[in-house]
């Protein structure tokens, strides 16, 4: 978790001749600060905006780790890309393929503790694994409407995990309350339709007005990306309340 509101500050950026599929191209290493991190990849050299060959990101500053690496093609996502944790060296996070900067085939999602999560095919838009939500996810689910129990619950596309740690790398500690010392754990509760979409967020559990926004902001900044709840074998509306901690450890 960050803490504070900063905007990325470019610290370095280095240009090298390279010849990468056929075209000409030139290599970029991007620093950025707040938060650091740093990216390679290569551009074409008739075109400096578009990424061409490998690329790689990295976060931690002096003890930098490897959290993305993949291809593009004329500036698109392409080819196999991988995902590790921030936080554990080489630690597999999600694996597939992108075909024209869209996730494409069978993707695996990994959790925290590095056991198999999810099995998803994006081209058929098919659940094929999913491993059960453990309970300290801290995620809860209840029906809307007449439902009384599900005969699932809805499944988050990429993973429990992943949505979770979206959250915690995009949420931003307020000044204010840093400077207050005020810290706590936000709820943002959510509706779920039987098409996938969401709508009505709601904070469910109040902090402070300076925390609740932020959750509210991280939590609708989340890609929505659901599978619906299933009751009588068909799919139906659901609430979903999802915990937002800030903590100033």
């Amino acid at each position: 978790m960050r803490n504070a509101y900063s905007r990325p500050l470019v610290a370095l950026l280095t240009i090298l001749p390279l010849v990468s599929f056929g075209q000409e191209t030139k290599k970029v290493n991007l620093k950025f600060q707040n938060p650091w991190y740093r990216e390679e990849y290569s551009v074409l050299k008739s075109d400096l905006k578009t990424k061409q060959g490998l690329y790689r990101k990295y976060v931690g500053g002096a003890r930098e780790n490897l959290v993305e690496e993949g291809y593009f093609t004329n500036g698109q996502k392409d080819s196999l890309w991988t995902e590790y944790s921030r936080w554990e060296r080489n630690a597999l996070r999600a694996k597939g393929r992108y075909r024209q900067d869209q996730k494409a085939g069978i993707w695996e999602y990994y959790t925290y503790k590095l056991e198999l999560e999810q099995r998803y095919d994006h081209t058929r838009h098919q659940l094929l694994f999913q491993k059960p939500r453990e309970a300290d996810s801290k995620l809860t689910f209840k029906p809307v409407g007449p439902a009384a129990t599900f005969e699932t619950e809805p499944v988050y596309i990429g993973g429990f995990t992943s949505m979770l740690t979206f959250i915690g790398e995009n949420v931003k500690y307020p000044v204010a309350a840093l400077r207050n010392q005020v810290s706590g754990t936000v709820r943002i509760a959510f509706t779920i339709a039987p098409d996938g979409t969401v709508s009505n967020y709601r904070i469910a559990h109040s902090v402070a007005t300076s925390l609740d926004e932020e959750s509210l902001r991280v939590v609708k900044f989340l890609p929505v990306t659901w599978i619906p709840a299933q009751a009588s074998g068909k799919p139906v509306a659901a609430e979903c309340e999802v915990p937002v901690s800030f903590d100033m450890r």
